[in-house]
């Protein structure tokens, strides 16, 4: 076997090894986000929310309802996953950029939002997550 069709093929097998690998049980996960801002007159309540995360699937859901939202890939480096996504929201354009560490059965991350519009909002997130169980089918 040639040595450039060895390096194609390590290339090809590369994401998915580092999505295999990754120390995450799949299954039902509840997520709390806890959410601060300089821009807001008043405290954000925490949100939780329940959500079916995969290995093909590592970042917890958080879009509303409603939002057009773009999700750039995730980068996953050891337990940690990264992304960027981008919505248009009723209040502007938002950008996010999240990033979570898995143990197992838990993790935690952060998201740093910017909204732009009539308001401009800058927000931060601390997520965290522990799995619940299975997934509903």
């Amino acid at each position: 076997m040639n040595k450039t069709l060895i390096v194609l093929i390590l290339m090809a097998t590369a994401g998915s090894a580092a999505a295999a690998e990754i120390n995450m049980k799949p299954g039902l996960w509840r997520t709390t986000i806890e959410s601060e801002s300089a821009s807001m007159p008043f405290k954000i309540p925490p949100i939780t929310t329940e959500n079916c995360i995969t290995k093909e699937d590592l970042v917890p859901p958080t879009k509303k309802p409603n939002e057009e939202c773009t999700l750039d890939k995730p980068k996953i480096s050891g337990d940690t996953v990264s992304w960027t996504v981008q919505c248009k929201t009723e209040g502007g354009d938002m950008k996010s950029k999240g990033e979570i560490t898995y143990q197992g059965d838990r993790y935690r991350g952060s998201i740093s939002t910017e909204i732009r519009g009539p308001m401009n909002i800058t927000m931060r997130q601390k997520l965290t997550g522990q799995r619940i169980g299975d997934c509903k089918k």
